[in-house]
């Protein structure tokens, strides 16, 4: 910005030459300020992670819930309209046949239930957490979808139909019996 000084006004320039010793307690302060306004733990902020594993992963573990709130958040208020117009003008325009669709509110429900995935976590230590996928889906507390998305981000029925044409060709290649 420009400042009009008066006549008889002067400036003085600041001599910032000396190092400041207070400089890093200074940033960490500002860092934990904002990852505390922010829901982002500082490790992440900073992405130093100095910390022992166990602290690592229950930052990252506690950053993810504030993700998914917010995934969940521009899902009902961003991507769901907008793929709520866009059936509807499929629809007046003859397009996409949806039967029932402004007739019924239970049956519109149906036609715009969509999932809304997006980047999965991603893992610290990926043997240790595919094991506990596992044991959670063996146990009835997940299913191979839910861990299939968490873990990859990708779709459940994608990565078994992909399986299927791997081991299909792997079979015709001579690769494996």
């Amino acid at each position: 910005s420009m400042i009009a000084l008066n006549p008889d006004e002067d400036t003085e320039m600041v001599n910032p030459a000396r190092p400041n010793a207070q400089f890093g307690a200074f940033i960490e302060s500002v860092s934990t300020e904002i990852g505390a306004a922010t829901d982002i733990p500082v490790e992440l902020l900073k992405l130093k992670f100095t910390s022992s594993y166990t602290a690592a992963r229950a930052a990252l573990l506690e950053f993810w819930k504030r993700v998914r709130i917010d995934k969940s958040a521009f899902a009902a208020d961003f991507c769901d309209p907008i793929a709520q117009e866009i059936l509807e003008q499929g629809i007046l325009l003859g397009r996409v046949d949806a039967p029932g669709y402004f007739d019924d509110f239970a049956i519109r429900s149906g036609w715009l239930a969509c999932g809304w995935h997006g980047q999965s976590m991603g893992q610290m230590n990926p043997d240790v957490e595919a094991r506990a996928a596992k044991s959670r889906v063996d146990a009835g507390f997940s299913t191979h979808a839910k861990e299939a998305m968490e873990i990859s981000g990708m779709d459940f029925d994608d990565i078994v139909q992909e399986q299927e044409v791997e081991r299909r060709r792997l079979r015709d290649a001579g690769i494996v019996e």
